[in-house]
C-alpha cells in the first residue's frame, strides 16, 4: 500500500514511529511532507500502519452534546478567537498538573509546542499547516509518566495522535483530544512568502500576525500585523491579503478537499468552533465579543468538560450552528492546479497580482458579504 502525496495530511506520525529514523520532513515544497531515506528504511511497514489516511477512523460512540460557551474573564475573551472555551479547557488540564500540546506562531512558522503553564500563544486560530515535529514521542513520554495530556489540533492530527498511541500500545485514559471545525489548512510556504511580501511593502518587520483580531468585532474576520515599531495594521489591503488566500482555498493542501473528518463523526473528545448562526438560533446568547460552539463527542470529554470552570455555557442543538465543515469538506477550486503552476513558475508576487488583485474591490465585496451573511 502507498499513500499518495495528494492524500497526505503531513501529520508526521510516520516520522515519529519509524524505528530506524528513516523518515524526516520538509515544508520547503509547499506543504509539510514526509521524506523516506530508502537506504535506511527496513520496510517494517509501521509508517503505513500508523497513518490515519490508510484506514477508516473509529468514531466515538456517544450521544453528542452541544453548548454555547463564553469565558467569564473579559481579558481572556478578548484574546480568544471566539468565546474562550479553549482557555477554560487548558486551565482544567493545568490544575491537574498536566501538559498541553498546541499550535503557536513562532519565527514565521506555525508549529506545535508543549507547555506546562503559560499557553497564551496557543489561543486564537492559525490558518496554516502546523509542524508537529516530535510531538507524538513527547505525548507518549507524558502518558507513560502518568501525566494528564491535552492535545489540540486539526481533526486529522487528533486522529494521528490516537493512531500513534494505539500502535505503540499506550493507554489513552489520561489524554484529552480537542479538535476544531476545520475548513482546511494553508501552505506554510505561502504564509512565509506572504509575511516577506508584507514586510517589503511596509518597510518594517512583523513581530506578530493575528489571524483573527476582534478589533472590528467577532463576526468581522480582520487580520492584523503587529510591526516592530508597535504599529498595528488591520486596515490596509496588504494586511488582509492572507485572509483572501485562505478563503480562496487555492493555497490549501489537496487532501483537505476529500477530508473524511469534515462531518459530525468526530475522532476527538471535544470539538470547538465559532458559533456562527447564534444570532438567529439563540439571539439572547449572541455577543459581538465572541461565543464558542462546543461539541462534546465522548463520555471522557463530557466528564472533563463538566469540570471546566470560569465559563458560562448553555445547552443548544447541533443544528443551531452554521458550520459547513460539519457537513463536508470544501470544494476544490477550478483554478487550483493553475494557481500552483503559476506560483511555482512565476512566484508569489505574480499569483498575488493575478488571483487577488482584482483585489481591493473584490475584498471590499467579500467583506460586505461576510458581514451580512456569515454571522
Amino acid at each position: 500500500m502507498h499513500i499518495s502525496e495528494t492524500n497526505c495530511t503531513g501529520c508526521l506520525a510516520c516520522e515519529n514511529i519509524c524505528p530506524v529514523s528513516a523518515i524526516s520532513h520538509t515544508d520547503n515544497n509547499d506543504f509539510i511532507r514526509p521524506i523516506i531515506n530508502e537506504n535506511v528504511c527496513v520496510n517494517c511497514g509501521k509508517c503505513l500502519q500508523v497513518c490515519p489516511q490508510s484506514k477508516e477512523f473509529e468514531e466515538n460512540k456517544f450521544f453528542q452534546k452541544a453548548y454555547a460557551v463564553q469565558h467569564l474573564d473579559l481579558s481572556i475573551l478578548a484574546q480568544s478567537t471566539s468565546g474562550g472555551a479553549f482557555s477554560s479547557i487548558a486551565d482544567n488540564i493545568l490544575q491537574q498538573n498536566g501538559s498541553i500540546y498546541g499550535c503557536v506562531l513562532e519565527n514565521c512558522t506555525v508549529r506545535h509546542i508543549r507547555v506546562e503553564k503559560d499557553y497564551h500563544r496557543m489561543r486564537g486560530s492559525k490558518y496554516v499547516q502546523s509542524d508537529l515535529g516530535n510531538t507524538y514521542l513527547n505525548i507518549e513520554k507524558d502518558i507513560k509518566e502518568g501525566r494528564k495530556v491535552l492535545f489540540t489540533g486539526t481533526p486529522c492530527q487528533c486522529a494521528a495522535v490516537k493512531s500513534f498511541l494505539l500502535a505503540k500500545k499506550n493507554p489513552s485514559d489520561n489524554l484529552i483530544l480537542v479538535d476544531f471545525v476545520c475548513h482546511g489548512i494553508t501552505s506554510p510556504l505561502l504564509f512565509r512568502e506572504y509575511l516577506l511580501y508584507y514586510e517589503q511593502y511596509s518597510g518594517k518587520s512583523i513581530v506578530d500576525h493575528l489571524f483573527r483580531s476582534k478589533i472590528n468585532g467577532w463576526t468581522n474576520h480582520t487580520e492584523m500585523n503587529v510591526l516592530c515599531d508597535g504599529t498595528e495594521d488591520y486596515a490596509s489591503y496588504e494586511s488582509q491579503l492572507f485572509k483572501s488566500i485562505f478563503y480562496s482555498h487555492l493555497g490549501m493542501n489537496e487532501s483537505c478537499f476529500k477530508c473524511k473528518y469534515a462531518s459530525l463523526k468526530r475522532v476527538s473528545d471535544i470539538t470547538l468552533a465559532d458559533f456562527w448562526g447564534l444570532n438567529e438560533s439563540h439571539p439572547e446568547l449572541f455577543d459581538q465579543r465572541g461565543v464558542s460552539f462546543v461539541l462534546v463527542n465522548s463520555a471522557k470529554g463530557w466528564s472533563f468538560f463538566n469540570s471546566c470552570k470560569n465559563i458560562k455555557k448553555s445547552i443548544v442543538s447541533i443544528s443551531d450552528t452554521k458550520q459547513p465543515a460539519l457537513c463536508g469538506p470544501v470544494n476544490k477550486p477550478e483554478k487550483y492546479e493553475c494557481f500552483w503552476r503559476d506560483y511555482r513558475r512565476k512566484g508569489f508576487r505574480y499569483v498575488v497580482k493575478k488571483y487577488y488583485c482584482g483585489g481591493k474591490f473584490h475584498r471590499a465585496i467579500s467583506d460586505i458579504y461576510h458581514r451580512l451573511f456569515k454571522r
